[in-house]
């Protein structure tokens, strides 16, 4: 748990360095706090979820932003230096205590099986961690697992390093030391990382960092935490299948503004019609009129409403044409009358002749004397025609005595009905002037010589009854213009018309739009009396689903962040050190031949890389490490202690060195370094 707790310190480090929101942060500090409790569950039934959703939920708004360190870490002191002596017992499988010196370079401990090297190890893990790993795997207290079988107790061991003259006991901290304890099983799975499949890959490689319970820690973290949030509300979603009764309403109170901005848009468009550059409620209040005012359209129906003044179509032109023609015809009569009278004896046989032509038919006897036609010595019918016949110039003036009598007696007559419309129309149009004029009384008809009382003397009278036609033709002047008028003030009140017709619809449909919308709220706010006590839980849902969504974004966001780190970090923990442990290799393995030695070496960082490595002899040529092997393997265990003034990095690079050297004795490479299976060896530097 020390390393998963140190390593997420690290990882909180790395964060203040990336671009990530502050609700990331503050989910970082989250699971730092309860950091325990979620190492102990991981993706399986969504166990880790589980744990993290109701305390993200609850704390994660009141959590800082900022990192501020780990507070627990121990405080730097000065170097660690080389490590003297480790004191061991009562401790796991030293029953009394144990000295051993650790002033030499390079230890190997060995011994049968039970003799008590793996005590010694654990004793020198607490001692430099302060914890022991396979006591967290296998899930034993520490204390009992530290205790000796026997006496059930055990003593803290004490590790001394430092200066020759001045060594003090080594303060535990795994962060800084973690590095230095590789175990057998790490090097031999490693050398043999090609062959696993891609995930037992990463896992070996963060195994031999000593980052595989972080490793762990991370793929324990479900791909999302949405199963275990509320991300929406049961009640809201009653209230959606509720909503659906009133869709209609809502739909309605939505599309309204659209609405009315299409018909805002046709009022402008017929408004522009109408008169340019005028609002269209203006022109609606010059149509139609205000309380104040008398608009366009009802003055127009006012006067096209009212009755048109009469025209009597009285000219004094017609008047004098009538008179005119009445004199015309009367002189041509009289002309025709003297003619006539001067022929009046023919005038007498015509009379007898066409009597004599008439009794003419079927008939067998003289009409005068009875005597036979046959009998008699002149023909009278035949004397009759051919009189007849001689007096035709007489009968023609005859005819047209008559016909010149009847066209007088109806040109007086027209001439008498004219006089009579005049002063009918003048008792209408103008009276007074009628009066002034003082006409004679008109006879009821056109007998008699009522005319000569009207052209006597000078025609006063008649002149009188011109001035009163005067009159009446100026007045139909007027009134002709009125009714020119009339014809475009009706033009102009259907042009009126089309355009309140334009009106009334729009009026009628921004009406039915308003009384839709008022329906509409209506049905709505019935609903929401309704469904009051539903609205007030999803409101105080909504608080609770906005918690959970801020949950959900952060954890969406914190997630890839941290598998990022973890997926870099063998990478950083590699970096540069495969340049030094090919030339610790190489010292360790200085009477090799120069072309034996070690030109470069290629470690992977990642699933799918292979252990390579270059000779001096052959650069630029790799080679497969676990391609390259011969026989003769050992089963040493080769363990590190560390140099003066070890370092984090000095600790990777000595368990790399480890690393390094158990796969070439393993495949036979390492002839620098002897195969032991007994014994106690060291060497110098």
């Amino acid at each position: 748990m020390a390393s998963i707790v140190s390593e997420y310190h690290r990882f909180l480090a790395y964060l203040t360095q990336q671009e990530v929101p502050d609700d990331v942060r503050r989910l970082a500090h989250l699971i730092l706090n309860h950091l325990q409790p979620l190492a102990e569950v991981g993706t399986a039934r969504r166990g880790r979820s589980v744990r993290l959703a109701p305390i993200a939920v609850r704390h994660l708004v009141d959590l800082p932003v900022a990192y501020e360190g780990n507070a627990d870490a121990p405080e730097a002191g000065a170097g660690l230096g080389r490590l003297h002596q480790l004191e061991v017992g009562p401790f796991r499988g030293f029953m009394r205590q144990e000295i051993f010196d650790l002033t030499h370079d390079i230890t190997l401990i060995y011994g049968a099986n039970g003799t008590g090297k793996s005590s010694f190890f654990e004793a020198l893990e607490v001692a430099m961690l302060g914890t022991i790993s396979e006591a967290q795997l296998k899930r034993v207290d520490q204390r009992l697992y530290c205790n000796n079988a026997r006496l059930r107790r055990h003593d803290a061991p004490v590790l001394l390093a430092g200066e020759a003259q001045a060594s003090r006991p080594v303060q535990p901290d795994e962060s800084e030391y973690r590095f230095c304890f590789i175990e057998k099983n790490r090097l031999d799975d490693f050398a043999r990382i090609a062959a696993r499949t891609p995930g037992d890959q990463r896992q070996l490689i963060a195994t031999l960092f000593g980052v595989d319970q972080f490793s762990e820690f991370v793929r324990g973290f479900n791909p999302s935490l949405d199963q275990d949030l509320m991300l929406s509300g049961p009640m809201a979603a009653q209230l959606v299948e509720r909503r659906q009764q009133v869709g209609t309403s809502e739909q309605v109170i939505a599309a309204h503004p659209q609405k009315i901005a299409e018909i805002e848009l046709q009022e402008n468009a017929l408004a522009q019609r109408m008169s340019p550059g005028a609002t269209y409620q203006a022109c609606v209040e010059w149509l139609e009129g205000t309380p104040l005012q008398q608009g366009r359209l009802p003055y127009v129906q006012s006067q096209l409403d009212a009755i048109p003044p009469p025209v009597y179509g009285i000219t004094q032109s017609r008047l004098e044409a009538l008179l005119t023609e009445a004199y015309r015809l009367q002189e041509s009569w009289q002309e025709v009358s003297r003619e006539l009278a001067a022929r009046a004896t023919e005038v007498s046989y015509a009379k007898l002749y066409e009597a004599v032509q008439a009794l003419a038919v079927d008939a067998t006897t003289c009409p005068a004397c009875g005597t036979s036609l046959d009998a008699v010595r002149e023909d009278p019918f035949v004397r009759a025609r051919m009189g007849l016949e001689a007096l035709a110039q007489l009968a023609e003036i005859q005819q047209r005595e008559q016909t010149l009598r009847a066209e007088l007696n109806e040109s007086v007559r027209l001439l008498l009905e004219e006089m009579h419309r005049t002063v009918t129309a003048a008792m209408a149009a103008c009276l007074e002037t009628l009066q002034a004029a003082a006409l004679p009384v008109l006879p009821p008809t056109s007998a008699g010589k009522w005319l000569e009382s009207w052209v006597a003397g000078d025609k006063q009278s008649w002149n009188a009854l011109l001035h009163v036609a005067t009159a009446i033709e100026h007045i139909d002047t007027q009134s002709l213009a009125v009714h020119n008028q009339r014809g475009a003030l009706t033009q102009e009140r259907d042009r009126l018309n089309q355009h309140r017709f334009e009106i009334e619809r729009l009026r009628t449909q921004r009406t039915a739009a308003d009384v839709e919308l008022a329906t509409a709220q209506t049905t709505l706010t019935q609903f929401n009396d309704n469904n009051r006590d539903l609205l007030q839980a999803i409101a105080a849902e909504e608080t609770i689903i906005q918690l959970n969504q801020r949950t959900k974004v952060a954890y969406d966001g914190f997630l890839p962040e941290i598998q990022r780190y973890m997926a870099a970090l063998p990478g950083i923990l590699l970096q540069g050190l495969g340049e030094q442990a090919r030339d610790l290799y190489n010292a360790f393995n200085r009477n090799d031949p120069p072309g034996d030695l070690l030109h470069a070496l290629h470690l992977p960082v990642a699933e799918n890389g292979k252990i390579e490595v270059e000779f001096a002899g052959e650069p630029g040529i790799r080679y497969d490490a676990l391609i390259i092997s011969v026989k003769g393997t050992s089963s040493v265990l080769v363990w590190p202690f560390c140099w003066p003034k070890i370092s984090f990095r000095d600790a990777r690079l000595l368990s790399l060195m480890m690393w390094l050297t158990r796969l070439m004795m393993s495949t036979g490479m390492a002839s620098g370094v002897p195969s032991l299976r007994m014994g106690y060896w060291t060497t110098s530097r």
